[in-house]
């Protein structure tokens, strides 16, 4: 049996990548950029209007004019218009295109029209120009967001703004999810006091579509080793990443183990110095792709999850590798020798440190006890005690 560390490093090094592709904008949410994105011109592209009022010469206001002829209106989407009068003025738009012949811009506020004409508040003091020059944020050709990059909603807009329908990401893979068991039925039928519904299934469908993943579909296999021999065999020619729940420890229906050797899917590891979770299996295909073979308990599903399956996808996809902890706010006794998954509630106090609150539940089978946590402190192998304060990393459901 192997420990956490070795567990995760196996896993890691048959990290592989699926390659690029280019894919719609409004499906770029949260997957990594493959190119660079450069600005298509000046931004702003021309002199910009920051506010609502007149735009005037600021010669004219130099000189003492305080009243300037209104020629007309410049709403924000349309060319200059030319200012023809030296007191002229035009009343702008926040946003719009600079008038022609102005130079600056009066804030509404700072003003009356009447009669076509706009009349400056005595009080008023023209301090700033109120205008944004024509590529000040940024130069044509300039860098706006580098390859590599985690597209979120800032990084959509700008990819927009430079007038991109379709970018260049990371190849999201394909995942199947296996619930395996006699006892499971379907969401929708009627349940006997011997039947579980498939919310492991459901947590595995959910935590992946955290990472944006569109094609994650659902199997169930009942415990028959034809029928789910046939399964997982149709499964692994259509799918990246295989993930399995249930089927994986020593009982006489535990079939999953048996039924991956006989599909030549080669075991990297069975079994790891964990609690929950401590019958996790892990293999590869011959074409390299991974089978997750997780506990059917439900705090073990779901701390498999997110202490391997989750990060393996995050490397895959080129996603940063998110590392999070917290304090112990209450002393814990771990009735292992393993390394323990700690259910816990998050919150952070005055200091702006995060504090991990144990959460007590009836065990890996107790789903409501789980369900009262965020996620899961990692604690270390052979500790009899684990004292407040002690500084533990974290993972969120």
């Amino acid at each position: 049996m192997i420990n956490v560390q070795q567990a995760e490093r196996i896993i890691t090094r048959c990290m592989k990548s699926l390659g690029a592709n280019r894919v719609p904008l409004e499906k770029a949410l949260g997957c990594v950029l493959q190119e660079n994105i450069t600005a298509d011109r000046d931004f702003p592209p021309f002199d910009k209007s920051l506010l609502d009022g007149i735009a005037i010469r600021k010669a004219a206001w130099q000189k003492g004019v305080r009243a300037f002829n209104v020629e007309g209106i410049q709403p924000a989407g349309k060319p200059a218009y030319q200012l023809k009068g030296k007191n002229g003025c035009t009343q702008i738009m926040t946003g719009a295109v600079l008038t022609k012949g102005a130079d600056c811009v009066i804030p509404i506020e700072g003003i009356i029209i009447k009669n076509k004409t706009a009349y400056v508040d005595k009080n008023f003091s023209l301090t700033q120009a109120n205008i944004r020059p024509q590529g000040s944020d940024c130069k044509k050709g300039h860098l706006l967001i580098k390859k590599g990059a985690v597209l979120g909603p800032a990084q959509i807009a700008v990819i927009t703004a430079v007038g991109k329908s379709t970018v260049n990401i990371v190849k999201k893979p394909s995942v199947a999810v296996v619930s395996t068991g006699d006892e499971i039925v379907h969401l929708t039928q009627s349940a006997k006091p011997y039947h579980v519904r498939p919310s492991n299934a459901y947590f595995i469908k959910a935590a992946l579509q955290q990472l944006f993943l569109e094609r994650v579909n659902l199997f169930h296999a009942r415990d028959n080793r034809r029928s789910l021999k046939k399964i997982i065999q149709t499964i692994l020619k259509r799918y990246d990443i295989l993930i399995l729940s249930g089927g994986v420890s020593m009982g006489k229906f535990d079939l999953v183990p048996e039924i991956l050797c006989a599909l030549n899917v080669k075991v990297l590891f069975h079994n790891v110095r964990q609690k929950p979770g401590k019958p996790f299996w892990f293999g590869l295909t011959r074409d390299h792709k991974p089978v997750f073979a997780l506990p059917g308990n439900p705090a073990s599903t779901q701390a498999c999850m997110y202490r391997y399956v989750i990060p393996y996808i995050q490397r895959t996809l080129g996603l940063p590798e998110q590392k999070e902890y917290a304090k112990l706010a209450k002393g814990f006794a771990p009735q292992t020798p393993f390394t323990f998954f700690l259910p816990i509630r998050i919150q952070s106090n005055q200091s702006g440190a995060w504090l991990a609150n144990p959460v007590p539940t009836g065990g890996s089978g107790d789903i409501a006890g789980v369900g009262r946590s965020d996620g899961f402190m990692e604690l270390p192998a052979g500790v009899k005690n684990v004292k407040p304060g002690f500084r533990g990393k974290i993972y969120r459901w």
